[in-house]
């Protein structure tokens, strides 16, 4: 409702010349008196009337009423704001928790991932080691096995061999008429017709030293092998046996322009058995074993007449047999 207008009533006395007293309590010198400039009103004081006293008022409640209106709508809109960021310093908040909880949460994860990474590389680090051990020594046995295998087979091509050393060699000799006198000599009947082959076997060096060497030099030397093949195994053993009845025989006679030398006839042996058989006899004779022999290709040792004859088959038997030594693999 709009306030009552209670400007105080004027008294003006009919007569122009009156002076209007005014209440100084309710009036304004500058705002509420009008002076009527010359004539009669000169000294009269107007005040506004009560229409134009109201129209202020209202005015006033106006103005009065559009400024809380705006002052409550930036109230709110500082109250909205604080409100959201708030709120949205609370929501940041509890996702950095969360984010940071299953960061913390990944990061375990991870450790453990890695433990268990590291437990399965130390156990296929093992399982690798073992299997590499494992088909290391299959094959080797499958190697050596092989190996094995290859020796009796070409110790089988050569099974009608002989193997003849300490013959003297001479220029343009005759291997076929050597042996044929060799065995002539040790009683065996052979004609050339039963001898496959005969060649002498080894390095040049050795004849050319023996050749152009002084007596003593010419002594030293020793002459290449002579290698025979025989058309029959039946006549290899016999000049075997004749050559173990006859052991110790010399060369006189089969090649008289040289110094007689000590002969010895064997079976041919491989390049591994010869290897074995070497290694045997060795050490046959460092323990003081009696007997290391050949037979067939196949290589025994024997400690004296009361024990059994040992099979030598490589050098594991070697280390076995002999076990006060130690013997590398062939």
């Amino acid at each position: 409702m709009k306030a009552k207008c209670d400007c105080p009533s004027t008294s003006i006395s009919k007569s122009s010349n009156s002076n209007i007293l005014l209440r100084s309590s309710a009036v304004s010198p500058a705002d509420n008196v009008i002076l009527s400039p010359g004539g009669s009103n000169d000294n009269v004081t107007l005040r506004k009337n009560a229409t134009a006293c109201a129209q202020d008022r209202e005015q006033a409640e106006y103005v009065t009423e559009r400024s809380l209106r705006e002052i409550m709508k930036n109230e709110m809109a500082d109250m909205l704001k604080v409100f959201i960021q708030q709120h949205v310093t609370e929501q940041f908040i509890t996702a950095t928790n969360d984010l940071c909880k299953k960061m913390e949460k990944l990061t375990s994860t991870l450790e453990n991932f890695n433990a268990r990474m590291s437990n399965v590389e130390e156990r296929v680090a093992i399982v690798e080691k073992r299997l590499d051990a494992t088909v290391n020594r299959e094959d080797s046995a499958a190697f050596a096995n092989l190996q094995a295998k290859l020796n009796q087979c070409e110790q089988a091509c050569i099974a009608n061999d002989l193997e003849i050393t300490g013959l003297p060699e001479e220029k343009n000799e005759s291997p076929l008429h050597l042996t044929s006198i060799l065995a002539k000599k040790l009683g065996v009947t052979l004609d050339e017709r039963d001898i496959v082959s005969a060649e002498r076997v080894g390095r040049k060096t050795i004849v050319a030293e023996y050749e152009r060497g002084k007596e003593e030099d010419a002594t030293a030397a020793r002459p290449r092998a002579l290698v025979v093949r025989l058309v029959q195994r039946g006549a290899r053993d016999e000049l075997l046996r004749a050559a173990r009845v006859r052991r110790g025989f010399d060369s006189a006679g089969i090649v008289p322009a040289a110094a007689p030398r000590r002969v010895y006839v064997n079976e041919r042996l491989t390049r591994l058995n010869k290897q074995l058989f070497y290694r045997a006899r060795e050490e046959s004779r460092r323990l003081k074993w009696k007997f290391a022999w050949t037979k067939n290709g196949t290589i025994f040792v024997r400690r004296d007449y009361t024990q059994t004859a040992i099979r030598i088959r490589d050098h594991v038997d070697i280390v076995r047999v002999f076990s006060d030594i130690t013997v590398s693999p062939i």
